[in-house]
């Protein structure tokens, strides 16, 4: 239907499509056609794949595409669209620059403002740089012109409740979406997702926070940055003096590192308490190098491979650490052409 009044348009329909999402309503307005400025608003459902396929490649894909690059989905979702879009462009001056950014068909529409919402029940959602799944997602996903915004996400990850959030902070090329998960997870689980070979040793579960930060500009390839942190009780760590813990009592413990798709290799600065600081090297192979400092004080970074401990500590059960290397030896997988033994040494200081 179009209907038009004085300077005013108006237009709706009650079916139609917009790639492969289904619309059961489209409302467009253009108030004063003598100073058009274009709002559209609708409402559709379709396949939440295509419709993450859509933001990563559609009009939409500067604002959406560095957040949904390696997302995939599965499931049904409706979406919720308003824009707001001037249809008079202010005359330009006809300069080298101005040439330049015609010919750009990614440059930003000048007045352009977007706002909407991506409904989800029962969904399923992977972020492969991050390598994150949750399940039985329920909630809604918001996006502006500035980037995505989630309020209190309800999901499962490992099986377990999780709470998800996210926000874009920043400007230009600087802007960075930030989502954070929240919840009870296996420490095993966290460490291993990650390749930090010392599962073994680690059981039960614990609440977690875990952040993912993603850049926003598009030829950003500074990776994207993870960070998860636990006090650790429900845990126990099966680790000899100092590092051994029951499950009952609290000591924190930090993980960050940087993921980067071009490299085959991840640090991993883990933080123990106030007990040891570790910079952890793995690639697709495994550990490649492992560089502890007891005591306080940042590890070395110069270690290119092997274990190595330095530092000091008020207790060391050293029978008990014999036979924690010799397990997290025998726990390693065999492999068709097998690795050298990495090796360890240690500079560590008892007190009396």
């Amino acid at each position: 239907r179009f209907d038009m009044q004085g300077a005013s348009l108006r237009g709706s329909a009650t079916d139609g499509s917009l790639d492969a999402m289904r619309l059961s309503q489209v409302v467009v307005n253009v108030d004063d056609i003598f100073n058009p400025v274009l709002q559209l608003s609708s409402t559709g459902a379709g396949s939440l794949a295509k419709m993450v396929s859509f933001a990563n490649t559609g009009p939409l894909k500067k604002i959406l595409r560095p957040a949904l690059l390696d997302v995939t989905a599965t499931g049904r979702a409706q979406m919720d669209l308003n824009v707001s879009m001037p249809l008079k462009r202010l005359p330009t001056l006809n300069t080298v620059a101005s040439a330049q950014a015609n010919t750009n068909k990614s440059a930003p529409i000048p007045g352009l403002k977007i706002n909407g919402s991506v409904f989800l029940k029962n969904n399923e959602l992977s972020f492969g740089r991050a390598k994150l799944t949750v399940t039985e997602v329920d909630g809604a996903v918001g996006f502006t012109n500035s980037g995505i915004r989630i309020n209190n996400l309800q999901a499962l990850m490992g099986g377990r409740p999780v709470q998800v959030n996210s926000k874009t902070e920043g400007e230009g090329r600087s802007r960075v979406t930030e989502i954070t998960m929240a919840g009870p997870m296996r420490a095993s689980d966290m460490l291993d997702n990650y390749q930090i070979p010392i599962t073994q040793f680690v059981d039960g579960e614990s609440q977690w926070n875990v952040s993912v930060r993603i850049p926003m500009a598009a030829s950003a390839n500074e990776g994207i940055k993870i960070a998860a942190v636990s006090s650790l009780v429900g845990t126990r760590v099966q680790l000899p003096a100092p590092l051994g813990k029951p499950a009952g009592t609290a000591l924190r413990m930090a993980l960050s590192g940087t993921l980067n798709t071009n490299s085959e290799n991840t640090e991993w600065l883990i933080d123990y308490g106030d007990t040891m600081r570790s910079l952890v090297r793995v690639n697709q192979a495994g550990l490649e190098s492992f560089s502890a400092r007891f005591g306080g004080g940042a590890p070395n970074p110069d270690i290119d491979a092997g274990i190595r401990l330095v530092g000091s500590v008020k207790s060391l059960g050293l029978d008990g650490w014999v036979s924690s290397v010799a397990d997290f030896l025998d726990g390693l997988e065999p492999t068709a052409n097998p690795k050298p033994i990495l090796p360890v040494s240690a500079d560590l200081k008892v007190a009396n």
